[in-house]
């Protein structure tokens, strides 16, 4: 089980594995419990099914999984070998359509998404459920005006990772974050130099 921790997945190659729900709802070892299950079937050539529901909104799952991605970012080209299907609770026929309405009656717009649909709808769910990625994301480089204020947040973490924000404040008082540096399992020494170098490559 996940809560054994990511340990007892790093075993003997198998040709078949099936994670049913995200690890990271169990434990803060989700990611690595994917990785170790990746290096099992690598040998015997195999394959890897998770089923899940997005509870979590847009975390590692999202990026890796859904969008294809292997380094947490958007820009990137989809992995050939992923395969990604959506399905609704509503197609479930075993379920009793009145027990599905009344249960979608009793959430939040976010959850229906999430639950019901096997939408993706936030990024991070459970602290800031207004987040939408269409809305307060930009694809293209912001333009920063030098007078600008600027702001360093820094969240700290081991398992769960560390996070560095580079934000910028304009004159109406909004902020727009304009880098990050976000990684676990990493001491602070090399966290400081990792922040160093990036905060030097803005010449601020």
């Amino acid at each position: 089980s996940y809560s054994a921790g990511a340990g007892v997945f790093a075993a003997k190659r198998v040709k078949a594995i099936h994670l049913d729900e995200d690890p990271c709802r169990i434990t803060t070892y989700g990611e690595k419990i994917y990785n170790d299950c990746l290096s099992r079937i690598i040998d015997s050539h195999g394959f890897l099914i998770v089923t899940a529901t997005p509870i979590l909104g847009k975390n590692w799952m999202y990026y890796r999984l859904f969008r294809g991605n292997q380094d947490n970012r958007e820009d990137r080209t989809p992995d050939p070998d992923i395969r990604c299907w959506t399905v609704s609770l509503l197609d479930n026929v075993h379920i009793d359509e009145e027990a599905k309405m009344k249960a979608k009656g009793r959430m939040s717009q976010d959850e229906i998404e999430r639950r019901f649909y096997g939408v993706f709808s936030t990024l991070s769910g459970a602290v800031f459920k207004e987040f939408r990625e269409d809305v307060h994301c930009l694809m293209e480089e912001p333009q920063i005006d030098a007078s600008w204020r600027r702001i360093r947040a820094i969240d700290l973490g081991y398992e769960n990772p560390f996070c560095c924000l580079w934000i910028a404040q304009d004159e109406d008082g909004c902020l727009w974050v304009y880098d990050e540096y976000y990684k676990a399992q990493t001491l602070i020494k090399d966290h400081a130099s990792a922040i160093e170098q990036i905060t030097a490559s803005h010449n601020e």
